[in-house]
């Protein structure tokens, strides 16, 4: 994480060193917090191109193994995002995984791009585990009514 501490006008701490606010390092700082983002990008994106064709994979697999008219793929895919988002976020709790890069990897762009679904999960489980079981229940209910009515309004307007 980049953490910047602003010390008076013009003098920062930035990485356990005071820097003075003139025109050079404003570019170094600029060059430095860009490279940092391009490397979040690339660790989310190449996370989100794996997590993504899996899930193509995966959902065709899962249904050709259940022929039914229900969305069998879809289903499954998502039970098995959140699952992972779960035991990704719970390593990264107990210090197993040691990296904001891992976690930027796996839990934004692998399981962000395998379901989003995983991320609703992660997120009524944040609410639940801090026992705001009214907003979760809120967040859950508008989420599906909100999503199902957007979906038919997408759909009739291009009818």
């Amino acid at each position: 994480m980049l953490t910047v501490y602003r010390i008076r006008e013009t003098t920062y701490l930035f990485q356990n060193k005071i820097i003075i606010l003139n025109f050079t390092n404003i570019i170094i700082f600029a060059v430095y917090y860009i490279y940092l983002m391009i490397q979040n990008i690339i660790l989310i994106g190449t996370g989100g191109f794996l997590g993504s064709v899996l899930r193509y994979g995966s959902g065709q697999l899962i249904s050709k193994l259940f022929e039914t008219t229900h969305p069998t793929g879809t289903f499954f895919v998502n039970v098995i995002g959140s699952f992972i988002i779960g035991i990704v976020l719970g390593m990264f709790d107990k210090g197993a995984m040691v990296s904001d890069n891992w976690k930027l990897f796996l839990a934004v762009g692998f399981c962000g791009g395998f379901t989003t679904f995983s991320a609703f999960a992660i997120e009524n489980f944040n609410f639940l585990q801090s026992q705001q079981f009214g907003l979760s229940l809120l967040y859950v209910g508008l989420s599906v009514i909100l999503g199902l009515a957007a979906v038919y309004f997408g759909f009739w307007l291009v009818k």
